[in-house]
């Protein structure tokens, strides 16, 4: 077990504090500048006089001294906290120890209290060594400058600049990269908080060469079957050989072992150097020796030990006597023996004690040093010292004891009491930690350390990886509140059976602190709700990658993270091993770039290789078939008959067993075998290797007959893998239940090698990703991860392959130099990716830019790593799948795939593939001996779920058909893609046939398997004809005397009544000639049966053109539930385009994802769509000169202009503005100069009738706010007064009636205007301006067609004229806006884009993610690389949807700057300036941002946090702005986004990139381009403004109400576009008309809001109570009559609150004005009033109030005091206390004031104010309250 810490670096130091308060986090990958503490640098010159001694003795200093501060770390880091700086201490502590013991001789036994007297004895002789090595004034000089060796980074250098995002290293800038990896790798591995020690080597000067005998000290336990003599006359000898590198490098290795591979490498590196082998007589005598090896022959003696002596008798008395005497195992078993005595060393020196720098204190191989190799067959084995070898005739043993505790100190057992109440409830169930459990807890339950946990299995890992889980849960926790929506725990065990007995058992763990555990495997699907209430999910390593690879779809998952458990990490070893690689690769990868923490914890057993696994994962430090069951059990009993043995094989009496076997008995037998087992009632158990992973049973020995088993994957036999061998073997001997255990494994010769290797941990973990890095590459490429060929190169750093390449680098196909050599080395990593990169590139999974080193992914790629297919069927997908292959050519295709590659056809196959043929639907005509058509015969099979009778058919089938449904499924979407219609309907099919096993042409009952045994007789053929429609409506007699059977006809009438399908409602809308409105309204019909819907069925919706084989738009939704039961229709609306020449009809399909045959499809008659003509036209841009402003002959009016010149548009139209009073339509592109239009239009007024208003209406508040700050100041200089009046601001009346100009909203002017008789400044409106008067389409279009048509109605009665003006952009029926607001032609301008000032560039990108977050997610790093691209160096505009959104995308940027290593490069101001601005902040989280560049917009705001962000932004002193969409209507900034890009006052050019939903793309492609023409919405909510002109007297008869509809916009396009609004084709618009307001007053009569009476004839029409109060408070005539019908006299005051929260208002709205509330509950206190309903009145009363002041009602009065919050009132009370008498608890507006009145305390509550609030508050009047 071995236990790691993550460093820490100190980059970036001004941004740390903000990173703990982002998300916690404490890692930032890049080192630049590192702090040195002063006694680090004491231990620095310390050091430095043994690092560069020249005598190799006192070099020898460093090894003592690197011991000494190892074991002083080890006695300080458990009494510490996590955040003390642990290196400080230790060097202080260090050298104090140093310093006392030279000057006294004593040691500090403080320091080392914890180690016993052997150990401090040991101490002393290290500091003896140390001392004796120093010079006698060390202590006493001044310290020396810190000495920087080659290479390293110095802190006062700068760093040189690159391009953070698509920079490319060069070729010879590789090495710098490879010294980041590489100091990276070292600086995150560590031991319990132990950094990376030096080699020994780094100790020698370079001069004096290179230290071998040093070196072998320190490597002697690795190689101890040589003395130094023995092993420097080899390395000599084959150094100066003509061997090559590798060749010797191989040659050491086969000699001296892996273990020495470190050693090895060095010498092999210092070959061309000198190197230092310490005896001069030594290289003479070598020499001499050469020159005459006569002498040496002749001098020559032999020294053997007695073993070998006696070994070597033996076999000369074999080789003189008979050797048929002997048997050849005899013969070969003493030759072994002998190599292994005569190559034991005889003498032995007395080296110094081991101090070896890789000793970790919780790292116990008892192995790791106690290994010897012999030989066997020709093979090399290393085996353990206490091997016992018993070699035969027959066989050959090896029989490795078990370990023993060996020096293992013994440590006090951590009590379950002694935790916190968390873990006591936890663990309830046990009363201490075992051993291994106890040592890792203080890591493990106290730090957020990553740990690497190999102990066998039964030693209780599960326990530790539940100390980890209850220490992420507690770092949760508020109190005794666990926050259960901030984290997620994932735990990736190796199988799904595995993984549901770790969700039984991790449950119950934690079912009592609450914590919800689920399984989320391919079986166990999960949908996003379940997975939002789930804590901890244990799940497969492929089902983890794929959801991991969706980061942007699951990111609510993803990114709450917090804990990743990999359970039998030695995986890695195995073809799984890339799946783990990718996945702690992408964990790490998401740890720099989102610098929040995610833990990970490994647990293995036994593991060779842990510290690469360690530093990898940057961590602290059976028979084989079911048929041989039976066979194998037989064969027992004979041999136990035979030798009379079987009374120990026979169960207890009275025990019957009924059949043999294991996993395929049935459920009931096998459980009854178990328990007998269990309850040691059965000796003996034969079963497959699946009881070894699913069920925990005791044995004392298990035994592994054959290690050969049939892998489906590979479709042949292969050698039974470690990760099963240990998984058996932990059954041995379970701690629990035996006091030892034996495992056995029964293999062939060959293997003997292979699984004593595997067994004693001697065959490292070896990688085996480098195959599969096109795969991994496009998984993270498509994940956003890697987006260039620099951030690939930091993403394989991140790799087992990448830590094991630099190990052993002639397993993956390079030579040492290769490795040595660092630009070699980064070539060949870059060689690798640049290969993966084309190879992906080629199958258009990417597009790689190999100039830019960008890498971007294609929606086949998305397909691709979704659906875990790989690269080689994606190009055979992209080659051969097209529009016209048929379903039989889409299964051979599928068959083809690589995935089925590995298939074999067997003989002993091949007749019962003839006979499955038989079943095949479509008879392929193919090579019946190929794989393919193998794949094709059980494929078809599994569909006509036929029988298989071999069981290797049975394997295959199984992992076929676990492929192929992804396979079909990624076919759908590729068709969807490639938009062939025809091919979406039948690859959906396949797909549903593959995962229902059954073909399409059979009943859609037979999909229900309970249903199958029934409907397969002949009684049922009658049912199989009908559809299901007709079942449904089958008397139930009748299905019961059918089938002769009530339950069964039940059943048949149930399933028929839950089978999904759905009613589908298409109502269509002519947009233009070319594009259509559809919208679907769908709605369940059927009945909901969770245990067939689960809990949501999935469906698509989608239109397709038949003629042209094309689908113009498909979407996918849900049905839940709740939508089944309420009968709820789901809504789907889009525009689809009408392509030429123009089909007849189009198909609206609408298909259940699962089911087959649940399919509704409704057709969309083209030729009866009267399709609106266009009257589209556009104003061409004159070739004048520009207007002088003199033009306006008033010289006040001139000064209101900086300018000398009006632009070419505004020239163009201001005779018609300036010397008309025609109405204006006005349509021109963002930039244009439409508000000066606006204002000469003003000028005009004021120039013609000074008396008259202007009314300027604006859409958004922020564009009145602007208007209003513009305009306030200019109007000034000329004496015109202007008034705000929206729902913030709402001025007196006499305000209103002294201003000129008023600027407002439309609702707030609708509202105003409504009793229009009663308010003179209505009727005194002589300008009416609508701002972006193209929205009569959207929502609030209603309220602008009422203001004008109530204007028009108003100039009627007054007898006059009130010109209107409406600004817009271009549109394509302009005509329609000036007939409705009697424009003439003089008054109609309509430019296109094409007159924009600056010119722009748009760029548009689909994201195919559904969901609105994720989606958002997934825009965030294109927004980042869009801003790097085309606005590196200038301002960029980010509009988002929502005000939170504003905050997480700038967190992103954040990440991705961040991760770039450049955060401040959007940041253009001095630091000290932006710390004194944030000061003045009141947003926190835009104080955060500022620091990187990046501000916010939105109206949540505070005016001043605006102000200051708005200034920033135009004095360009932070680069990136995120607003929301108000801030298009409200500011004139500079930036880089439509409508805003390119303003003509800050650029020459303009980029626009618009990210929108896939399948939305088309559509705005149009009309980005085109003119959108407007049309009216008025048909939804006329009632509402019906009864507000029925309530204010305008509206008395039917006839007034006609001509109120024809006075509306939305009377023009009826005439125009009467499909639109549902008008059938040639009826009448008047009766139309005439139907429509019988329909609207009948509504508001139903809703109690009008009353009608008759006289002479005619109807008349009067307002009722409610009708009044709706108009009143400008509410839905729904939402009062609502309240009026739920409301009581006796309601309480939650239920006042519930009516309020259900009005219909909110369903429409999301976010209301701040006056809404208050309008509601004024309204339902008049209801409550008017019905004389004190007690609710009062309440009601007491809401508003609590509405408008902010707080509730029991709370104190002094909250509605200026300045006063909840916090601040507690500090007032307490100061209080000290000075009054008074009962402070009920402190209240009028005790206060009479508080003050008392002279002897009025002075001092005023100094309390001032400072609680600061002087301005204090000043505010409180003195006066």
């Amino acid at each position: 077990m071995m236990v790691a810490a993550d460093y820490l670096s100190g980059d970036m130091v001004d941004t740390l504090s903000f990173f703990k308060d982002f998300q916690g986090a404490q890692l930032l990958r890049d080192v630049s500048i590192r702090q040195y503490f002063i006694a680090e640098c004491e231990f620095e010159r310390l050091q430095d006089v043994f690092k560069y001694a020249d005598d190799i003795n006192i070099a020898k200093g460093l090894i003592y001294l690197k011991y000494l501060h190892n074991v002083i770390k080890k006695q300080i880091v458990a009494r510490i906290n996590d955040d003390v700086p642990l290196e400080d201490i230790v060097y202080r502590v260090l050298i104090n120890v140093v310093k006392n013991y030279m000057k006294n001789r004593e040691l500090n036994r403080q320091v080392f209290s914890r180690l016993p007297q052997s150990h401090l004895e040991k101490i002393k002789e290290v500091l003896e060594n140390i001392i004796e090595r120093l010079p006698n004034n060390f202590f006493k000089k001044a310290p020396a400058k810190l000495l920087l060796k080659n290479n390293e980074y110095d802190p006062c250098q700068g760093r040189k600049p690159i391009d953070p995002i698509f920079y490319i290293p060069l070729k010879e800038d590789f090495p710098e990269l490879d010294k980041t990896f590489e100091k990276s790798q070292k600086n995150d591995f560590s031991l319990l908080y132990i950094k990376p020690k030096e080699r020994p080597m780094e100790t020698a000067n370079e001069d004096s060469g290179y230290p071998l005998e040093a070196m072998f000290e320190f490597y002697k336990d690795v190689i101890s079957s040589y003395d130094y003599r023995e092993f420097k006359a080899i390395i000599y000898t084959e150094l100066n050989s003509s061997r090559s590198n590798d060749e010797l490098m191989e040659y050491f290795l086969d000699t001296f072992g892996y273990a020495a591979f470190d050693f090895l490498t060095e010498i092999i590196r210092f070959r061309t150097k000198k190197i230092d082998y310490s005896s001069s007589v030594y290289e003479n005598d070598v020499k001499g020796n050469r020159k005459n090896p006569a002498e040496m022959i002749a001098g020559q003696v032999t020294v053997q030990s007695e073993k070998e002596s006696l070994l070597s008798k033996k076999l000369r008395k074999m080789e003189k006597k008979d050797k048929s005497k002997y048997s050849t195992i005899e013969i070969k078993q003493t030759e072994v023996e002998y190599e292994t005595a005569k190559s034991t060393p005889i003498f032995k020196k007395n080296a110094p004690q081991k101090l070896d720098p890789e000793e970790f204190p919780h790292v116990h191989d008892q192995l790791r040093n106690h290994m010897v190799t012999t030989k066997y067959d020709g093979i090399s084995i290393i085996q353990p010292e206490n091997t016992i070898k018993k070699v035969t005739a027959d066989y050959a043993e090896f029989t490795i004891p078990g370990g023993k505790k060996g020096d293992i100190e013994d440590m006090e057992l951590v009590k379950v009491n002694s935790l916190d109440t968390t873990g006591q409830l936890v663990f309830k169930d046990i009363k201490e930690f075992n051993r291994i459990q106890s040592e890792v807890f203080p890591v493990a339950y106290h730090s957020n350390e990553n740990i690497l946990v190999c102990a066998p299995t039964g030693a209780g890992k599960t326990n530790i990886a539940l100390l980890a889980i209850v220490h992420q849960i507690r770092s949760h926790m508020e109190g005794n509140l666990i926050n259960k929506n901030d984290f997620k725990i994932v735990y990736v065990c190796p199988m799904k059976a595995l993984a549901t007995e770790m969700v039984t058992n991790f449950g119950k763990k934690l079912a009592p602190i609450g914590i919800t555990v689920k399984e989320c495997t391919g079986d166990m699907q999960l949908t996003k709700k379940e997975i939002s209430e789930t804590q901890m999910l244990v799940t497969t390593p492929e089902k983890w990658d794929v959801i991991t690879r969706k980061g942007a779809v699951d990111t609510e998952v993803v990114g709450l993270v917090k804990l990743l458990i990999i359970d039998e990490v030695h995986l890695l070893n195995g073809s799984r091993g890339p799946v783990i690689e990718a996945l702690v690769a992408r964990t790490l990868r998401q740890v720099v770039s989102s610098q929040s923490m995610i833990r990970i914890i490994a647990l293995s057993a036994t593991l060779p290789g842990y510290l690469d696994v360690a530093k990898f994962l940057k961590a602290m430090v059976f028979v084989t078939s079911r048929n041989a069951t039976g066979s194998v059990a037989r064969k027992l009993i004979e041999i136990a008959q035979v030798k009379g043995t079987l009374p120990l094989f026979e169960p207890e009496k009275n025990i019957k067993i009924v059949r043999s076997g294991f996993k395929s008995m049935v459920r009931s037998d096998r459980l009854e075998v178990e328990r007998l087992f269990r309850v040691g009632q059965l000796k003996v158990i034969v079963c497959t290797t699946t009881l070894a992973w699913g069920v925990n049973l005791p044995a004392h020995a298990v035994i592994i007959r054959g290690t050969l088993h049939y892998d489906a994957t590979k479709s042949t036999f292969v050698d039974m893998d470690m990760l099963d061998v240990q998984q058996i073997f932990g059954r041995a001997g379970r701690p629990q239940y035996d006091t030892s255990g034996h495992g056995i494994i029964i293999t062939s010769m060959v293997n003997m090698s292979k699984y004593m290797g595997l067994m004693t941990s001697q065959v490292p973990i070896e990688s085996q990703f480098l195959n599969c890095i096109p795969d991994n590459l496009n998984a993270e490429i498509v994940l956003g991860t890697v987006s260039n060929v620099k951030e690939a190169l930091e993403w394989l750093s991140n790799t087992f392959l990448f830590v094991r390449i630099k190990k052993n680098p002639l397993v993956y196909g390079l030579t040492y130099n290769e490795i040595w050599d660092t630009k070699q080395f980064n070539q060949f990593l870059q060689l690798q990716l640049d290969t993966a990169a084309k190879t992906l590139e080629k199958s258009q999974m990417i597009r790689f830019d190999t100039s830019l080193g960008e890498l971007r992914p294609t929606n086949f790629g998305r397909i691709a790593s979704f659906y875990y297919i790989s690269y080689n069927t994606m190009e055979l997908f992209y080659e051969k799948f097209d529009r016209h292959i048929s379903e039989a050519g889409l299964i051979q295709l599928i068959s083809e795939a690589s995935e089925f590659a590995q298939i074999q056809v067997r003989m002993d196959e091949l007749h019962e593939l003839d006979r499955l043929r038989e079943c095949n639907e479509y008879d392929i005509n193919l090579d019946f001996t190929s794989h393919v058509a193998k794949v094709i015969i059980l494929i078809q099979a599994n569909i006509s779920r036929a029988p298989i009778r071999v069981s290797s058919l049975i394997s295959d089938c199984q992992f076929i058909m676990q492929t192929v449904t992804r396979l079909a499924r990624a076919l759908f979407e590729i068709a969807k893609d490639k938009d062939f219609a025809l091919q979406v309907s039948r690859t959906l099919t396949i797909a549903q046939m593959l995962e229902q096993q059954m073909w399409n042409d059979v009943h859609p009952l037979m999909q229900f398997k309970e249903l199958v045994p029934h409907l397969g007789t002949h009684r049922a053929m009658e049912i199989l004809n009908m559809p299901i429609s007709e079942l449904k409506e089958f008397p139930e007699r009748e299905m019961e005397s059918l089938f002769r059977s009530r339950h069964v006809g039940n059943r048949v009438k149930h399933f028929c009544q839950v089978f999904p399908y759905v009613d589908v409602d298409v109502i269509v809308k002519p947009i233009t000639e070319g594009v259509i409105r559809v919208r679907l309204l769908i709605t369940a019909k059927f009945k909901w049966d969770h245990s067939i819907h689960g809990t949501v069925q999935h469906y698509y919706a989608w239109v397709e053109d038949p003629q042209h084989d094309s689908i113009y738009h498909m979407e996918s939704f849900i049905i839940t539930k709740r939508i089944c039961v309420s009968a709820e229709p789901v809504e789907l609306i889009f525009t689809v385009p009408l392509t030429k020449p123009l089909s007849l009809e189009y198909f609206v399909r609408v298909v259940n994802s699962q089911f087959l045959h649940s399919e509704t499809i409704e057709v969309i008659n083209l030729e009866n769509l009267k399709l609106m003509t266009s009257d589209s036209f556009q104003t061409k841009i004159l070739d004048v000169q520009p207007l002088p402003k003199t033009v306006l002959q008033n010289k006040s009016f001139e000064d209101l202009y900086p300018f000398s010149h009006f632009n070419s548009v505004q020239s163009q139209v201001f005779h018609s503005c300036y010397y008309t009073d025609t109405p204006i339509i006005l349509g021109a592109p963002t930039g244009s100069g439409k508000t000066i239009v606006a204002e000469l239009c003003i000028l005009r007024q004021f120039r013609q009738d000074p008396t008259l208003k202007v009314v300027y209406i604006a859409p958004m508040k922020a564009l009145v706010r602007e208007r209003v700050l513009d305009w306030s100041q200019k109007f000034s200089k000329i004496s015109k007064k202007v008034v705000e009046v929206t729902g913030d601001i709402t001025p007196r009346s006499e305000f209103i009636r002294s201003a000129n100009i008023i600027i407002t909203t439309p609702e707030k002017w609708d509202a105003m205007s409504r009793n229009w008789l009663e308010k003179n400044f209505v009727k005194d409106v002589g300008l009416m301006i609508i701002d972006e008067i193209h929205l009569l389409g959207e929502d609030r279009g209603p309220v602008l067609e009422v203001i004008v048509s109530r204007m028009n109605f108003i100039n009627f009665k007054t007898k006059r004229s009130v010109r209107i003006v409406g600004l817009s952009t271009a549109m394509a029926n302009p005509g329609d806006l000036a007939y409705w607001l009697s424009a003439d032609k003089r008054g109609i301008f309509n430019f296109s884009s094409a007159v924009r000032p600056v010119p722009l560039e748009i760029h548009l990108q689909g994201f195919a993610v559904k969901h609105y977050c994720p989606r958002m997610a997934a825009m965030n790093k294109s927004v980042y690389q869009a801003i790097c691209q085309y606005a590196s160096q200038s301002s960029a505009l980010i509009f988002v949807s929502s005000r939170k959104q504003t905050r997480i995308t700038g967190y992103e940027l954040v990440r991705f700057l961040v991760s770039d290593n450049d955060p401040q490069k959007w940041v253009h101001c001095d630091p000290s300036e932006l710390d004194s601005i944030k000061a003045r902040l009141v947003d926190q989280d835009l104080a955060q941002l500022l620091n990187f560049g990046i501000g916010m917009h939105h109206a949540a705001l505070t005016d001043s946090d605006r102000n200051i962000v708005e200034q920033l932004y135009v004095n360009q002193k932070i680069q990136v702005l995120i607003a929301t969409a108000t801030l298009a209507w409200g500011c004139e900034f500079p930036c880089q986004m439509v409508g805003r890009a390119g303003r003509p006052q800050f650029d020459t050019t303009g980029v626009a990139c618009v990210m929108v939903q896939e399948n939305k793309k088309n559509f705005y492609r149009k009309f980005l381009f085109e003119p959108f023409p407007v049309e009216s919405n008025l048909l939804e909510f006329l009632p509402d403004h019906v009864n507000a002109e029925v309530a204010n007297g305008n509206i008395t008869t039917k006839g007034q109400l006609v001509e109120f509809i024809q006075s509306t916009f939305f009377y023009r396009r009826l005439l125009g576009n009467p499909s639109y609004y549902q008008m059938e084709p040639n009826s009448d618009p008047d009766q139309y008309v005439s139907d429509l307001a019988d329909s609207v007053i009948s509504t508001l009569q139903e809703h109690e809001c009008i009353a009608s009476q008759q006289e002479e004839m005619r109807y008349l029409y009067e307002p009722t109570f409610l009708g009044m109060l709706g108009a009143q408070y400008y509410l839905s005539f729904k939402t009062i009559y609502f309240l009026s019908e739920n409301i009581c006299s006796d309601s309480s005051m939650d239920e006042l609150l519930s009516l309020i929260c259900q009005v219909e208002e909110y369903r429409l709205l999301p976010v209301r004005h701040n006056e809404d509330n208050i309008n509601k509950d004024l309204s339902m206190m008049n209801l409550a009033a008017a019905r004389n309903w004190r007690d609710c009145t009062t309440k009601l009363i007491y809401i508003c109030q609590m509405l408008i002041q902010g707080y509730m009602i029991n709370e104190s009065n002094i909250m509605m005091l200026p300045y006063i919050n909840r916090e601040n009132l507690r500090g007032l009370k307490d100061r209080l206390r000290k000075i009054c008498v008074e009962n402070i608890n009920d402190l209240s507006v009028p005790v206060l004031r009479y508080m003050m009145q008392n002279k002897d305390t009025s002075a001092q509550i005023a100094n309390i104010f001032t400072e609680l609030l600061g002087s301005k508050a204090s000043s505010g009047g409180y003195e006066d309250n």
